[in-house]
């Protein structure tokens, strides 16, 4: 992973992904990630700094987000927002830092 993300897209059919964006650092103050779990899970580890909007569909399946958000250090900053979209049908994504 390139330390400017900007968002993209994953798909898991009947596998996993795992992907460590800890260290990433977000180009512009927002980014949207298009996840899918079919039969398959997705595991996403984010920095604590950024804020996390999930808007994800579970049928059969699930959205876990157990990010927690560390207090800004430079309150005249704007908080970087990690905006995840998509569906897991009998599967599931969990979302942590």
């Amino acid at each position: 992973m390139g330390k400017n993300f900007r968002g993209g897209r994953l798909v898991a059919v009947f596998g996993g992904i795992e992907i460590d964006l800890w260290q990433a650092e977000m180009e512009g103050d927002e980014a949207v990630l298009q996840i899918d779990a079919i039969f398959g899970g997705v595991e996403i580890r984010v920095p604590d700094t950024w804020l996390v909007s999930s808007h994800g569909q579970g049928i059969f399946g699930g959205y876990s987000d157990s990010t927690h958000l560390r207090p800004p250090t430079d309150r005249t900053q704007p908080r970087k927002t990690l905006v995840i979209r998509g569906a897991a049908v009998f599967g599931g994504v969990e979302i942590r830092n």
